[in-house]
């Protein structure tokens, strides 16, 4: 944790002492990198908050604890290895928002993929065909889209390109595992990555919701904004509790605005 990062997640669990609140919140994932780490996240979820599907999540009625969806974004082969059996052991559903143009790739188009549309720097090894096929066999889990080439939608507009990469991305998923696609998420998922047009065509073709990684809770009119709390899951609880219970929102408002007017 990087110390900018650090005073961050104090101010949050600090706001979220004084103002503490409870609803829905979406968590967001990507590889698995500790699963040691991710079991124990797994553990305190199952007994501090009331873990939901995302159709339950976004169309249920709250309860009273924290309500909490999970998904995992990109395509990576530790969620088959690794998040998968940990989900099962705790009987923890999720969505995985796969980029198919990232499925199947080996050897040097991995890294290229990672580099160049993740704008990762490690090298992560994506699912295959068959992993995906198996992971949305199972009960708990779902897949959802997250185009094809994890491109930059706040500067796309034309709808073939859109289609392309969105419309391409459903196709192929639902071709590999057999089951609809209904859901959608942003990549990169800031507001400067979603547009108009994007949001028009994921209305147009029938798409339930879109999600994107800005914090906050969930269950709002605009099915096609949806927040999610990206989380590190190697940060300690207390972390987590402070994002989960909202003390990042405002302070995430505060520094987009501080960056556009800078």
């Amino acid at each position: 944790m990087s110390g900018r990062s650090e005073i961050r997640d104090i101010a949050a669990a600090a706001v979220a002492r004084v103002r503490p609140r409870r609803g829905k919140r979406i968590i967001v994932l990507h590889e698995v990198k500790q699963p040691g780490a991710l079991r124990e996240k797994l553990a305190w979820l199952a007994e501090s908050c009331d873990i939901a599907t995302l159709s339950t999540l976004l169309d249920g009625v709250r309860g009273d604890k924290t309500q909490v969806a999970l998904t995992f974004d990109d395509g990576y082969r530790s969620w088959i290895d690794d998040a998968a059996p940990l989900l099962e052991e705790f009987s923890i559903p999720a969505v995985f928002f796969v980029c198919s143009g990232f499925i199947g790739l080996s050897g040097p188009a991995t890294e290229a993929f990672c580099r160049q549309r993740l704008r990762r720097k490690a090298i992560l090894e994506p699912m295959d065909a068959g992993q995906l096929r198996e992971l949305a066999g199972h009960p708990l889990f779902e897949i959802g889209s997250h185009t094809v080439n994890h491109p930059d939608l706040g500067t796309i507009t034309d709808p073939a390109v859109l289609e392309a990469e969105i419309g391409a991305d459903r196709r192929r998923i639902e071709d590999w595992t057999g089951a609809p696609v209904r859901w959608f998420a942003f990549p990169f998922g800031q507001p400067e990555n979603t547009s108009p047009a994007t949001r028009t065509y994921l209305e147009a073709h029938g798409f339930g919701a879109a999600f994107t990684l800005v914090p906050s809770f969930a269950g709002g009119a605009d099915r096609y904004a949806v927040g999610r709390d990206s989380l590190d899951m190697t940060a300690p609880e207390w972390v987590w509790r402070g994002r989960l219970a909202g003390g990042y929102d405002g302070l995430y408002r505060l520094k987009r605005r501080l960056q556009r007017n800078s």
